[in-house]
């Protein structure tokens, strides 16, 4: 009796045993799950290529094309430092030491630029080879969302990857506002732009997404100085009693740090926007920054961009059909790295995440009683921001070598 009644015993503990390897499995299956979901968030591509743009000074103006850099461009500097590569000029020739902008930046204006209007590049422009250097391997490009993707600010400080547009999102939620203007005919106030900020933000955080700004370490030392706060100031978090005279430099020229929105401030006639409407919109983003009670806080991220530029190209991203439109993916890049520096803009990215804001202000924003016309809307909204845009490159980069990145 006593072996039978354990016989059975083990018997029902084998049988309570594979529920329990049941719940272990089913775990099992959805951390593989959530892996293969993450691994499925990049794009495969066989190749980058380059096309040279504008100031090729002699290149072959057909494509350039890798899959990756060459073994001498990717050397560890311990590698270097023993000789093993001392032949190869890229990575022993020492970047120039001055510093400051490749180039002198003047009032933006679509008159074309000569070297009798702009100082040519301080700094020698990349080869295509030294550029492929900077992009790094096509296998090992991240790609990420673009529902959720912050587009940090065109400037070649940015060490860590990222989708880069001029003046980041808050330039471009800017430039949205500016057409929805245009479209209704009407003035948008501080109440309602502080209202279709936050709705944004909401679509945002609702899939994990992030919101960018940027200012110049520069520019936070002379705001820094001119309310009478310590030089380390972290104007992410800046002192309460310190925020109301923050805001009235924050919405001045001198004081903005983007090259992008200070010329929206400063030429706002040339820029084809209202500056009123520029700085509601600087205004609704540190407001909700400073609050730390926002429950959209988390979503908003404000880069600090620090060091001398020494960019020595602009390369303009692009991805193939499938990555870009059928994945809604996009690449990753830095602009600054041991290989050199360069001006990044990710111009398709850009305009998928203007018909995103075209679908959520048509929806959410009135003019008039009457709803917003979304194909007008988004034509007009290409129209201005690749206007502005060039303005903006133009007057940033001067006279530096263009590129085509193309990811196939």
């Amino acid at each position: 009796m006593f072996t039978k009644r354990k016989v059975r015993r083990e018997t029902l503990i084998l049988k309570a045993a594979p529920s329990e390897a049941g719940m272990r499995a089913i775990a099992s299956f959805l951390l593989l799950s959530l892996a293969a979901s993450a691994r499925a968030e990049r794009c495969e591509t066989s190749s980058v290529t380059l096309h040279c743009q504008s100031r090729c000074a002699g290149l072959n103006e057909t494509s350039y094309s890798s899959t990756n850099p060459s073994p001498e461009q990717v050397f560890s500097g311990k590698a270097l430092s023993s000789g093993a590569s001392a032949q190869h000029a890229l990575m022993v020739e020492p970047l120039p030491q001055q510093g400051g902008s490749p180039t002198v930046p003047t009032q933006p204006s679509d008159v074309e630029f000569s070297n009798q209007t702009v100082y040519a590049p301080a700094h020698r422009a990349l080869s295509p080879d030294q550029l492929m250097a900077i992009v790094g391997p096509a296998s090992a490009v991240d790609w990420v969302p673009l529902d959720a993707a912050g587009f940090a600010c065109v400037d070649g400080r940015h060490a860590r990857v990222g989708l880069y547009a001029y003046g980041g999102d808050l330039g471009e939620f800017a430039l949205a506002l500016t057409v929805l203007e245009h479209v209704g005919e009407r003035q948008i106030g501080q109440a309602e732009t502080t209202r279709l900020f936050e709705g944004w933000l909401q679509r945002l955080h609702d899939v994990g997404g992030k919101f960018f700004s940027c200012i110049d370490a520069a520019a936070v030392a002379q705001l820094a100085a001119a309310v009478g706060q310590p030089s380390d100031l972290l104007l992410g978090a800046a002192p309460e009693e310190a925020q109301a005279s923050l805001l009235l430099r924050l919405i001045a020229p001198e004081f903005v740090g983007s090259e992008h929105l200070k010329w929206m401030l400063q030429y706002a006639e040339t820029y084809a926007t209202r500056r009123a409407l520029v700085e509601q919109v600087v205004r609704s983003f540190y407001g909700a920054l400073w609050n730390q009670y926002h429950p959209l806080r988390s979503t908003l991220e404000l880069h600090v961009l620090r060091g001398a530029r020494a960019e020595r190209a602009v390369v303009h991203v692009h991805a193939s059909h499938w990555c870009a439109e059928e994945l809604a993916l996009a690449p990753a890049l830095s602009s600054l790295n041991r290989a050199g520096s360069v001006l990044i803009y990710h111009a398709q990215a850009v305009g998928q995440r203007r018909d995103a804001l075209v679908r959520y202000l048509s929806t959410a924003a009135s003019v008039g009683g009457a709803t917003v016309e979304r194909a007008d809307f988004l034509s007009r909204m290409h129209t201005l921001g690749d206007g502005q845009a060039h303005l903006t490159e133009k007057a940033v980069a001067g006279m530096l070598r263009s590129y085509s990145l193309i990811f196939q």
